[in-house]
């Protein structure tokens, strides 16, 4: 299979990353062909793994998050098998996320009619509301219930995956 795998900032230092990375580089084992999307990258990055980035000029995280989440579903669009977002993106057949649910999140008048609020639950809500095709891949059970919660999320397309913390990065 052709996998996408998008991510706004690689680095080897962050968990989530490291997760991409990991199982970009066990499907490629496995014969598949995978690419990584990102809109920046920082630091070292394992060898063998393809890399694309996707630069953008904009000028508020928020924004920056979306015109790379549009970025992504055009240049993804009919040219891989599935599209898997670390974070919360546009178009995705998989998310695999470690970001709580915003949309039950709790905020001040002000701020819920914010346009990084916006844009931060129109992301959100691309994967998780009721009726979407992506399956959701979380790491916990309260995740899972926020989202459930939030935007009527099918049991179904979500799994809680168990930990899998690296032995090396584990603490006596």
């Amino acid at each position: 299979m052709k996998i996408a795998f998008a991510i706004v900032t690689l680095f080897s230092a962050g968990g989530l990353q490291r997760d991409c990375m990991a199982l970009a580089s066990r499907l490629a084992a496995r014969g598949h062909e995978v690419t990584i999307f990102a809109e920046r990258r920082k630091g070292e990055i394992p060898a063998g793994l393809t890399v694309e980035l996707l630069p953008n000029l904009a000028l508020s995280n928020h924004s920056r998050d979306l015109k790379f989440a549009q970025a992504v579903a055009k240049r993804c669009a009919g040219q891989f098998d599935r599209l898997v977002g670390f974070g919360k993106l546009l178009d995705l057949d998989v998310i695999y996320c470690a970001d709580p649910c915003l949309a039950v999140r709790r905020v001040g008048w002000l701020a819920s009619w914010s346009s990084r609020r916006r844009t931060q639950l129109r992301l959100e809500e691309s994967s998780f509301k009721q009726g979407q095709k992506t399956a959701c891949l979380l790491l916990s059970a309260n995740q899972a219930r926020d989202f459930r919660a939030a935007w009527s999320t099918e049991p179904k397309r979500i799994e809680v995956l168990p930990p899998t913390i690296d032995r090396a990065r584990r603490h006596p």
